[in-house]
């Protein structure tokens, strides 16, 4: 069978693989494992697809001229299955090379490893030249081998290509076939660009807009790299353009802009979706409309959002009176170039937004005025809330506008609530720990220590001899161009007003950052005499953390910056991101439960160390090539020097931590069976393997059934929970008490320890973060996660917690709210949103829609006290069967004679008609119109009628129990059945029947059609929606 396979390529492969470049006998073997590798995957259908995902031929090509390590290790990999075969692909997908014609990869995951080995051992070679570059290679090798530490996937997919590439030129010689020289060729022009981070700036014009950031991004991300974005530097929407006559379009609509290019357009180097990070200042007049920008999927599809928030916003928060209230600010005053301009939004700028948006439909506004001209209202409620919260602020005697600090944090927990946008980065505590903030520039200067600050200081002086130093210093460092970018900063110095698009990474503009791993799982050693099996190995910890420190400061001397002002900036702080992944697992090992005291206890104590070690290792390499250029103008500058500005930071690691076979960051498991689907459609299951292996230790299985039972309940596709939580054990038919209650000790033993993100509560989520943020210079990316049943003041309670916790950044996500879930337990049904779209634009939307096809209804004759009868029409929308979906219009008629009353008949049927096509329930507006009297009466007693309103609201009510008889005809006949029931009680019981249902006046959040049914005190809806689960 080999010898077919490889006689396939006919005088092209094994001539030019001879014997002596592998292991006698091996290559023929290794060829067939790459040719003959299979990757199953299941589709949403539950069909099975089998890929080849390797073009043998190349990866042998190149594999012939590896070191026989990396050969035997891809034959390991691949004959003992190292890692599941859906692993293999996810790899390959996000960082192996593809060929351009086959679409086939040309690197097993052994080939990538070693690529990226050899430009990490480069680096620390190039810093200490006794040490043996091909040892290195090796050493850092076989930990990537052994899942130990991983730099970020822009290091892994872009890393070592040129070294690879010449390496394998050198050793083939004149045995490179033609195929292979194009190959390497091709490899060589492989940018380099290994840094995952970006925060871009925004400016007030064009050119920055669509000229400089917008192709800036896109460069970037064609490198794999992702995007942060702070847009409160645009002026709001409708406000004019002095220069052209026209209106802004706001941030919100650049935001879209962005979004649809970066993200969809552009995608990231085809490895993953494009990343990026949308902010916004809680300040800026455009914050509601921020606020709403994502309460449909898809309106931003391709970034994550987040409100910018600063300490003022948070106090008023807490406060209450005229405290809680704050100024809008106007983002683009300027008092020496714009002085026209006020610091604060007024009421006439936002006048004029709402009379832009009155003459065209197109224009989007944030806020609208109240009638009493004072009062300043949101365009958006949140379905369930009070209306309370339309009022959002309202016009200070100084003719401000002032916001209700209180309010805008309801709607944006409801936002967050509703599904997950927009989290919220705290500025403030990013900034009071910003190394090199403006005020520590501020400090130098007028510490006057340096020739450097004395002349800068001697020419501020000339400015103004009368000033006050400090002032001057002030308004030197503060000072910035029309646009609004600084102009007497330094490059690196400034203040934090974005992050990178999974918000651990707070940067500057023209900030980027590297990031790299240790997985805390492979950190321990086994230890039988240790209740859990394992203890930790701290100084392997440490010893990681370390490399994997080296292995990121030289890479901002190895990377290839698609930008030279990007290049500079990086250069002038050196930040770097030393992170660790695998808290959970690692936790699972050591049978420490994620939400308790001890395990938090745990995490503080290694995380206490590792401080120490990383930032020794940063002092260590600033005593040898020196601290980062701007250490004399940040808050390090008096104390030792150091190498980085910033050197930890945990990320969320999803690829990596895939490819590490762990869990990611310091999230908790996401569930303990689920599948995950990545941007190339590859769709993988898992389950826990640590689960696995206590399962062994505390067997709780009565027999194999249960056994096979409980990995049902955990990953069936049809019910799979994710957690165990609520597993229980069925009592053998013959079992003792003794054995039994031996077996439910180890269950609760394994619920302890095993326990997921939705068994954790959002306080304990909190916490965690709260331990592992003490030791992190930098910020953390997490999510905390609700169940669906949470409320919108669950969240807003775990917003203030956060900030007090001293978190600087807060994603909330409650399951079941977006469609795409990356993450999803297996068998699980996507909940229901609890939740229900804009009350004015579901409205809209089905006033909207076409006339259905089939349209009827009963008329009532009415008399009315004018001496004329009416006629009552109500219409049902109904199904090709005649039975009746829903009211659809109703039509009143009072005949000839008096035109001006017909007319006003006709107008009350047309509102009638419009109020029913808008969802509001046919018994809500006969309640509204029932017993209006006016002069003139007509009847007696049940039969009296009082006016004509009074006579449409019975007419309906007689058209309603008309029509209810006739459905009951209807249904019996399509039953077969011989009996009717004509009871008009709605709610008679005959036969045990259920009571009917009747509408609630609410409409379904899952559908967005008909109105909600009361059935047994509950709201249901017959697309399956329920309000009680």
């Amino acid at each position: 069978m080999v010898e077919k396979v490889v006689a396939s390529y006919p005088g092209s492969f094994k001539s030019r693989i001879p014997d002596t470049y592998f292991v006698p006998g091996r290559y023929e073997e290794l060829f067939s494992l790459v040719q003959n590798f299979e990757v199953v995957t299941v589709k949403d259908d539950h069909t099975e697809e089998h890929l080849r995902i390797y073009d043998a031929e190349k990866v042998m090509s190149k594999l012939q001229f590896l070191p026989e390590y990396v050969q035997e290790a891809t034959y390991h990999g691949l004959k003992n299955q190292r890692m599941p075969a859906q692993h293999y692909k996810i790899v390959a997908d996000k960082w192996g090379k593809k060929d351009a014609s086959t679409k086939k990869y040309v690197e097993t995951p052994e080939i990538i490893f070693y690529r990226a080995a050899m430009l990490a051992a480069k680096g620390i070679v190039d810093n200490d030249p006794s040490l043996d570059y091909e040892e290195t290679v090796k050493d850092i090798f076989e930990r990537f081998e052994r899942r130990e530490i991983f730099p970020n996937t822009p290091y892994m997919a872009n890393g070592g290509h040129k070294l690879i590439s010449n390496y394998i030129s050198e050793r083939a010689g004149e045995n490179a076939s033609a195929d292979l020289i194009n190959e390497l060729e091709q490899e060589k022009r492989i940018r380099e660009q290994l840094f995952a981070c970006f925060v871009l700036p925004i400016y007030d014009s064009r050119d920055s807009i669509l000229r400089e950031t917008l192709p800036n991004a896109a460069d970037i991300q064609a490198s794999i790299g992702g995007t942060g974005f702070n847009f409160s530097n645009l002026r709001p929407a409708n406000e004019t353009i002095h220069g052209t006559g026209g209106n802004t379009d706001g941030p919100v609509s650049f935001m879209a802009t962005y979004s649809n290019v970066l993200g969809k357009t552009m995608n990231q180097g085809g490895k993953r979706e494009g990343a990026n990070m949308f902010m916004l200042d809680y300040n800026h007049p455009d914050i509601m409309r921020f606020i709403y920008s994502k309460r449909q999927d898809g309106e931003i599809p391709a970034a994550n959002i987040s409100v910018a928030i600063y300490h003022p916003f948070m106090e008023a928060v807490k406060s209450d009176g005229e405290e809680r209230f704050y100024p809008l600010k106007n983002p683009h005053h300027n008092p020496k170039l714009r002085p026209h301009i006020p610091e604060f939004y007024t009421a006439k700028q936002l006048q004029q937004t709402i009379e832009v948006s009155k003459g065209n439909s197109k224009a989007k506004i944030s806020m609208e005025l109240a009638e009493n001209g004072i009062d300043v209202l949101s365009p958006w409620l949140g379905e369930g809330m009070s209306e309370e919260y339309r009022i959002i602020g309202k016009i200070g005697e100084d003719g401000i506008v002032y916001i209700d600090a209180k309010k805008v944090m309801h709607h944006l927990s409801y936002g967050a609530w509703y599904n997950g946008e927009p989290g919220m980065i705290i500025n403030g505590t990013i900034n009071d720990q910003n190394p090199t903030h403006p005020r520590n520039y501020k400090e130098f200067l007028l510490d006057q220590s340096s020739p450097k600050s004395r002349e800068i200081i001697s020419e501020i002086q000339k400015r103004d001899i009368n000033k006050p130093l400090e002032l001057l210093v002030e308004e030197f460092i503060s000072e910035k161009d029309i646009d609004g970018r600084p102009i007497n900063l330094p490059i690196g110095v400034g203040v934090m007003e974005a992050t990178n698009p999974c918000g651990e990474k707070p940067l500057l503009p023209y900030e980027a950052c590297v990031l790299g791993h240790v997985s805390l799982e492979k950190m321990v050693i086994e230890d039988a005499n240790s209740p859990s099996g394992y203890n930790f190995d701290t100084e392997k910890f440490l010893e990681s953390s370390r490399l994997i420190y080296e292995i990121l400061d030289n890479a901002i001397d190895q990377n290839a910056f698609t930008l030279p002002l990007i290049e500079q900036t990086q250069k002038s702080n050196r930040k770097i991101g030393v992170g660790f992944m695998g808290l959970a697992n690692l936790l699972y090992k050591l049978e420490l439960p994620y939400n308790s005291q001890e395990a938090r206890d745990f995490v503080d104590d290694i995380l206490k160390v590792w401080e120490d070690e990383t930032d020794k290792a940063s002092y260590d390499k600033a005593s040898k090539f020196g601290a980062f250029p701007n250490f004399e103008y940040s808050h390090h500058r008096n104390g030792a020097k150091k190498r980085n500005a910033i050197v930890r930071t945990i990320a969320p690691t999803g690829t990596t931590g895939f490819a590490a076979q762990t869990t990611g960051g310091m999230e908790p498991e996401y569930a303990l069976a689920y599948s995950r689907t990545t941007v190339q459609g590859t769709r993988v299951d898992m389950f826990n393997p640590v689960l696995e292996e206590k399962l062994e230790k505390y067997s709780f299985f009565l027999d194999s059934e249960e056994k096979k039972r409980f990995h049902c309940y955990i990953s069936d596709f049809n019910g799979g929970k994710g957690s165990l939580q609520e597993f229980e054990l069925v009592k053998g038919k013959n079992e003792s008490d003794s054995n039994f209650e031996a077996r439910l000790n180890n269950l609760n033993k394994i619920k302890k320890i095993f326990v997921t993100t939705y068994d954790i509560s959002p306080e304990d989520h909190l916490y965690m973060e709260a331990v592992v943020q003490r030791h992190v210079d930098d910020a953390i990316s997490k999510t905390t996660n609700f169940r669906n049943n949470a409320t919108v003041e669950d969240v807003e309670r775990a917003f203030l917690m956060a900030y007090d916790l001293g978190i600087k950044g807060i994603t909330f996500y409650r399951d079941g709210t977006r469609k795409d879930q990356p993450l999803k337990v297996k068998g699980e049904k996507t909940p229901e949103r609890n939740e229900r779209r804009s009350l004015r634009d579901l409205i809209i939307e089905r006033l909207d829609k076409p006339r259905p096809e089939i349209v009827a209804g009963p008329q009532e004759k009415v008399q009315t006290p004018f001496g004329k009868a009416a006629y009552i029409r109500l219409n049902y929308e109904k199904d090709e069967l005649g039975r009746d979906i829903a009211p659809y219009e109703s039509f009143v008629d009072i005949g000839r004679g008096d035109e001006d009353l017909s007319a006003i008949a006709e107008g009350y049927g047309r509102l009638l008609s419009l109020a029913i096509k808008g969802g509001i329930p046919v018994e809500y507006i006969v309640a509204s119109q029932s017993n209006i009297g006016g002069k003139s009466q007509v009847g007696i007693g049940e039969s009296k009628i009082k006016s004509l309103p009074d006579a449409i609201a019975k007419g309906l009510v007689m058209a309603m129990n008309q029509e209810s008889k006739m459905q009951n005809v209807l249904r019996h006949a399509l039953e077969g059945n011989g009996t009717l029931d004509l009871t008009d009680n709605p709610n008679s019981q005959t036969n045990g029947k259920k009571p009917k249902s009747k509408k609630s006046g609410n409409f379904c959040p899952s559908c967005g059609g008909g109105q909600l049914m009361i059935k047994e005190g509950c709201e249901i809806c017959d697309c399956g929606f329920s309000r009680c689960g």
